[in-house]
């Protein structure tokens, strides 16, 4: 029996049920929630990428954090992302 695979942008679609279904199994390329960026503060968003590596990241890899920012996101908001990842993400930074 063929099993449709989770759609990671769909917003019904929660981390818990992508961790389950596809950790350790393939790479997921999980698009950060982009109606955060404009209104939330920095901390928040923090949390929001801490959660997302929590669920789904591993030391060998396989997951892919995508980002989406218009003009409208204070330039905070994307630092506080960007240092997140570089913290708990594995980013080198290079």
């Amino acid at each position: 029996m063929r099993r449709e695979r989770p759609e990671p942008a769909d917003p019904g679609q929660r981390l818990e049920n992508l961790a389950r279904e596809c950790k350790g199994k393939v790479c997921v390329l999980l698009d950060l929630d982009r109606q955060l960026f404009p209104f939330c503060k920095p901390e928040d968003l923090d949390g929001h990428v801490r959660e997302a590596v929590e669920a789904l990241g591993l030391p060998e890899g396989g997951l892919m954090l995508h980002a989406e920012c218009a003009d409208d996101v204070p330039l905070e908001n994307i630092e506080a992302s960007v240092s997140r990842w570089r913290s708990i993400g594995g980013i080198s930074g290079r």
